[in-house]
């Protein structure tokens, strides 16, 4: 169970692995001469977004060794082991074992502030952006958390950052879950005064429930002043007239978002802390 959740988990990690499109995936994709009938390895060259070379070797026969294209590469994925997490870094040749599979990452050079943003990651970008900013810092010293759930004040509170922390000009708290001594309490009272978020009734804002990306676009697209665009987005899980169509189709038509994939937005999965600075990245970073 734990090896299949991994192995779902670095999926979404990398656009790459999402395309939909079949000229760019066999633009991106090919085989390479493993010198063996019983081994198959591809490599992906990117795609969708992301620049990342990532090499998939399957082995239907005994342990084989496969020598790998030059350079570095990040084993994330073995006979046993799957995630978004550095397995072993190998270069020349790797084994591996009969009747399994194998995925590497070429890592880029740059270095990452936390154990768990790789440099091949599509948020690794704007993590390290967004503590450089002071938008928000790490789980700990050395940890990022991108895959754990994000909070409605922990987005807000980003957003309020990446607008320059302004302060708010009314003391009217309409919420019973925020207190004057919550860490979020300004950000929440901008928020509120700015026209971002009303909560999730009259009376709560909704503190310690997770954010929706439909609910994290809405903010974003509500701090840009509600713009009006033409187009609409091609996601099939987008309700026309929906309280978040116009936020999403702003989010698309912005490259704010390219949706799961091609086809599905994810109205009502919970953004992540990785696709929250993501989203933040892409609508304040210079």
């Amino acid at each position: 169970y734990e090896y299949y959740k991994g192995l779902i988990a670095f999926r979404k990690a990398h656009p790459a692995l999402r395309m939909t499109e079949q000229a760019e995936i066999l633009s991106a994709m090919s085989a390479l001469n493993t010198g063996s009938d019983n081994v198959i390895a591809i490599l992906n060259k990117g795609g969708n977004g992301e620049e990342t070379e990532i090499l998939t070797i399957i082995n239907a026969g005994e342990n084989a060794e496969v020598a790998l294209p030059e350079g570095k590469w990040n084993v994330y994925v073995n006979g046993t082991t799957a995630g978004t997490e550095i397995i072993e870094t190998v270069e020349g040749q790797v084994t591996v074992a009969g009747t399994s599979a194998m995925i590497l990452v070429q890592e880029s050079e740059s270095e990452s502030s936390f154990s768990d943003v790789p440099a091949s990651m599509y948020y690794f970008q704007a993590v390290e952006w967004a503590v450089e900013n002071g938008v928000t810092s790490g789980t700990s010293a050395t940890t990022f958390s991108p895959n754990a759930d994000l909070l409605r004040e922990q987005f807000v509170t980003m957003l309020w950052r990446a607008a320059g922390s302004p302060k708010s000009t009314s003391t009217v708290n309409p919420f019973n879950d925020v207190a004057e001594t919550d860490w979020f309490y300004d950000a929440v009272l901008w928020a509120v005064e700015k026209g971002i978020t009303s909560g999730v009734s009259a009376t709560e804002f909704g503190s310690a429930l997770p954010t929706t990306r439909a609910q994290a676009v809405t903010f974003l697209w509500a701090n840009e002043g509600r713009p009006v665009v033409e187009a609409t987005s091609s996601f099939d899980d987008v309700v026309a007239g929906a309280w978040y169509e116009s936020a999403i189709n702003w989010a698309a038509t912005s490259g704010v978002t390219s949706g799961k994939n091609a086809n599905i937005f994810g109205v009502n999965d919970i953004c992540t802390r990785a696709e929250g600075v993501t989203f933040l990245h892409a609508v304040f970073a210079e």
